[in-house]
């Protein structure tokens, strides 16, 4: 893509303290976008604003509706405008169904679907106002299928699919596109993260897990969903919207 393939635009991205979040804000202001670097922690936010031109960092728990609504109005204040929105942030806590808690399972669905849910309503105002609006999720593999022993996850990962198709179709004769990214394996520290901001969950970590390895057989990077994220903010993929986009070695193939 383009280095200057998003000049101009103006961006919000959850969950840009680590990850796919943090590479999402790089990939996303390498390409001439303004950045809103958005975490739960501040100083995360702030160490990848470092790393960027024109950033700025915003302290954002996507679980707190007050939170959520102030951050996107600190994106528009300090850009006069959103033109892009991209929910990274997003836990997980392993578990069967039967050995999730009603705790385990709120606070996923809480960060992972309702956090989702609260970034889109609060930015479509200003969305509506872009010449180029772009709404990008981060799903999962377990948007798809059943990828793991993580219910809560399936679940919420499956929602934020069917949300993002929802917001597609609602809002395509406005001009705002949304889509779906489906990563497999990432080398983030998803569930080290998710220990330290949610607490430990009551299933062992061992019963978490891809069911196989995809054909590419490795681990992406950050980086690689990353590239995907940007594209898709981009005008070149003007014409998709409602998409899940599988970025995941092939796993999803098989």
């Amino acid at each position: 893509m383009n280095d200057d393939a998003l000049l101009g635009m103006r961006a919000l991205v959850t969950g840009a303290g680590s990850g796919i979040g943090a590479a999402s804000a790089v990939a996303l202001a390498d390409a001439g976008a303004r950045v809103a670097a958005a975490d739960l922690h501040l100083d995360s936010a702030n160490a990848t604003v470092a790393s960027i031109d024109g950033g700025i960092a915003v302290r954002c728990d996507v679980a707190d509706e007050a939170s959520v609504a102030a951050a996107v109005r600190t994106t528009v204040e300090a850009f006069g405008g959103m033109d892009v929105l991209v929910t990274c942030a997003g836990i997980t806590l392993p578990g069967r169904t039967a050995d999730t808690t009603l705790d385990e399972w709120r606070t996923v669905i809480d960060v992972n679907l309702t956090g989702t849910f609260l970034a889109i309503r609060e930015s479509i105002p200003y969305l509506r106002a872009s010449k180029t609006p772009a709404i990008v999720t981060i799903g999962s593999v377990a948007s798809l299928v059943a990828a793991g022993s993580s219910a809560s996850y399936n679940a919420s990962k499956g929602a934020v699919l069917q949300l993002t198709r929802a917001v597609a179709a609602e809002y395509a004769a406005e001009g705002i596109r949304a889509n779906c990214v489906c990563p497999g394996l990432v080398r983030t520290n998803l569930a080290a993260n998710s220990e330290r901001v949610r607490g430990a969950p009551t299933a062992p970590p061992e019963t978490a897990g891809l069911k196989a390895r995809p054909p590419m057989s490795r681990t992406s990077e950050p980086e690689e969903i990353a590239a995907v994220v940007a594209f898709l903010c981009a005008p070149a993929a003007s014409f998709m919207t409602g998409a899940a986009v599988p970025v995941d070695g092939g796993y999803t193939a098989t």
